[in-house]
């Protein structure tokens, strides 16, 4: 009986370093997350194991820290050397304590700076033990390849006076970006071909200034400008610059310190392009109303791959739909970000008045119907909505039925770990026509929801925009977002065009596009920054009710992620948002579960215990039981 159990013991480790001997020639790595956020994606490996030459990557964020800095520390030294293991013998880190010789610390701190083009600081607030300590941090790698070298940087930087508060959703945001950080990187060391995206202005759009965080993330990965249509002649648009730069001037010799931008103060000094810019487009917009001043180009979209249409608030020319029209029929891609409805809520900051929704005039309802999709002239109230910070400074407004919560409950690529979306005075969507196109619903409403069409909006009485309190029988989600892909019918198909429009070589006429996307959202808010009351803007993952308040620390929306998911899905670029998808946006716990905490308090201490108990009388009985015997 014996030599048969060690016969079964041998023949069990031989299998064991037989199977170990076959898995040494195998590489791989297994991650358990449920997600899969610690694995490398496809497109990292790909990049990392074909590296045609030596890749260097000396790391900044080295040092003796506090524990909390450590966890960035730490989180960055696991994703490296997840890295290394792919980059294999091409690829050698470096880390870099810039304060370890105290005497050098300046000069070296200067080198890796490069006159703020590389690497540059970020401050952490650290209170510990009622102490408060700045601490001054490089987040940063630098990624070389022969003679050239790029500045990853993996934490915007920060300043003494305005420091990161550190905790756990910093932690989190540092630590998901480091890879797509590092590919977008790479990318720019490899000099891959940068697409241009352009946002189209002329008819009361978002500004820069609206959407610039935004503009901050796209401008890592392409090329992206403002483009208009109908635009001044060149004589008029040098003239509106020379008077915008010698506004400029005129602030210098009255020694002006700031200038205000859309309510936020800009400082005067180094800050020329800014402000004369702002003030060229003033004068750009005075000459605009003067129809002579004007000329539409027909090649104004030629050099574009993605144009974004952001709330415009006025009517489109013939000419101008003509030259977007062509522009899809040719395999342009569009993001249509419209609102419907408008609603002025600065009027709600005077007492006892109301503020009603009224039609936007952009007239682009029909036009868009063309292409399989129509705009309804309404406002969605939602269960599921945000707060509002009132316009009278008389609070916050907790549950803002017309600021709903988005969703996907589709599970949709666009939406995998991203947090809800923030709406404002959103309208709906249907579908019509067209059998060439593939429809994915983007984003939906929850099942409480109510069509507003004419509406009185105040902040008193707001039980009458509440979708539970109305009766609403329907119970079903509302679109309010789409994606089609697919083949699209022109606008201008059996209908009479202009010969000057026709038989210009600039564009030749198609009736029907070849295979393109285009991305409809009712909601032209999506991506503008709300501006807090000390005038600086708000991240678009926060809530503007919380600022200068310990919840806003924590990420509320996910209205930028989803963005920059959607573009890439326009660009064919899905493996970046399969990066995105990797992140690790904090976790609510469920309202039933919350009650729930004495049940687990006990499960968690008493349980322990009683195991032991059981396990110790078990012993005893079996010991009894052996003695006895």
């Amino acid at each position: 009986m014996k030599s048969n159990n060690y016969i079964i013991l041998f023949l069990l480790l031989l299998t064991l370093l037989l199977v170990n001997y076959l898995l040494s020639f195998t590489f791989f790595r297994v991650d358990l997350s449920e997600d899969q956020i610690h694995e490398l994606s496809p497109y990292t490996k790909d990049k990392l194991e074909n590296l045609d030459d030596y890749l260097k990557i000396d790391v900044y964020l080295v040092g003796d820290f506090a524990v909390e800095i450590e966890k960035l520390e730490k989180g960055l030294l696991e994703k490296l050397q997840e890295i290394k293991v792919y980059g294999g013998q091409n690829l050698d880190l470096s880390f870099i304590d810039l304060n370890e010789d105290v005497e050098l610390a300046e000069d070296y701190k200067k080198q890796v700076f490069d006159n703020g083009n590389g690497i540059k600081p970020a401050y952490i607030d650290i209170i510990k033990d009622d102490k408060r300590e700045i601490v001054e941090i490089w987040p940063g790698i630098s990624l070389q390849m022969g003679e050239y070298s790029i500045p990853v940087q993996l934490l915007s930087p920060s300043t003494r006076d305005n420091p990161y508060p550190i905790n756990q959703a910093v932690t989190n945001y540092f630590i998901d970006h480091i890879e797509e950080n590092i590919v977008v990187g790479l990318d720019k060391l490899f000099k891959t071909e940068k697409k241009r995206i352009h946002f189209l202005q002329g008819h009361g759009e978002l500004s820069v200034f609206d959407q610039r965080e935004a503009w901050f993330y796209l401008q890592k990965n392409f090329i992206v400008d403002t483009l208009n249509i109908k635009e001044l002649k060149t004589e008029i648009y040098n003239k509106a610059v020379d008077l915008g730069i010698m506004e400029f001037d005129s602030l210098l010799r009255k020694k002006v310190d700031s200038f205000s931008i859309n309510n936020i103060s800009v400082p005067v000094l180094n800050n020329k392009r800014i402000i004369s810019s702002y003030l060229k487009n003033k004068w750009m917009n005075t000459f605009k109303k003067n129809p002579n001043n004007l000329i539409e180009r027909l090649d104004a979209l030629n050099e574009t791959d993605l144009l974004i249409v952001s709330k415009p608030r006025s009517t489109f020319t013939i000419k101008e739909k003509y030259v977007i029209d062509q522009y899809i029929m040719n395999g342009g891609k569009v993001i249509w970000l419209i609102d419907m409805m408008d609603v002025n809520e600065a009027i709600l900051a005077q007492k006892n008045r109301l503020a009603y929704n009224e039609v936007l005039d952009h007239e682009l309802q029909s036009f868009l119907f063309k292409y399989g999709v129509r705009f309804n002239k309404d406002m969605v109230c939602d269960e599921q909505c945000c707060p509002v910070v009132r316009e009278d400074n008389l609070g916050v407004v907790s549950k803002w039925f017309f600021y709903p919560m988005l969703k996907n409950y589709n599970n949709y690529i666009l939406m995998k770990n991203v947090l809800p979306i923030k709406g404002r005075y959103v309208c709906s969507l249907d579908t019509v026509g067209e059998e060439k196109l593939k429809r994915t619903v983007v984003l939906q409403t929850s099942m409480e929801n109510k069509l507003m069409r004419q509406s009185r909006i105040q902040y008193q009485n707001t039980q009458n925009y509440d979708p539970t309190l109305t009766g609403n029988q329907i119970k079903k989600k509302l679109n309010v977002g789409y994606l089609f892909e697919g083949i699209f019918q022109s606008n201008f198909k059996n209908r009479r065009i202009a010969n000057d429009f026709i038989k210009n070589p600039t564009i030749q006429f198609k009736k029907e596009s070849i295979p393109t996307k285009m991305a409809f959202i009712g909601d032209g808010d999506l991506i503008r920054n709300d501006i807090s009351a000390e005038r600086t803007p708000v991240p678009l993952m926060f809530e503007k009710s919380n600022y200068n308040t310990p919840y806003y620390e924590m990420p509320t929306y996910g209205n930028a992620t989803f963005f920059l998911n959607l573009v890439d899905k326009m660009l064919n670029r899905d493996d970046f948002i399969e990066l995105r998808s990797k992140m690790n946006p904090p976790r609510l716990m469920k309202k039933n579960e919350a009650g729930k905490k004495m049940k687990w308090q006990l499960i968690n201490l008493a349980l322990p215990i009683l195991l032991v108990l059981i396990f110790g009388f078990f012993n005893l009985y079996i010991r009894k039981l052996k003695y006895e015997s």
